[in-house]
């Protein structure tokens, strides 16, 4: 696991600094970019195919 830490120091936005920390880890899985799919209505389609398709390759049918 690694640990993405994201520091944010905006004087003319927050009272003080602050630090988000998101722990990270590393998979074998095929990962989709999920920007910029607002109004695109056919993402859910496309990802459901897609799963539908690894299941048939691994012998279950949907």
């Amino acid at each position: 696991m690694q640990v993405l830490l994201v520091s944010v120091d905006a004087p003319g936005t927050f009272t003080r600094p602050w630090t988000a920390a998101f722990p990270m880890w590393r998979t074998d899985l095929q990962v989709f970019e999920c920007a910029c799919h607002e109004g695109n209505y056919a993402m859910p389609h496309s990802l459901s195919c897609t799963r539908a398709v690894e299941s048939r390759a691994a012998g279950k049918q949907q």
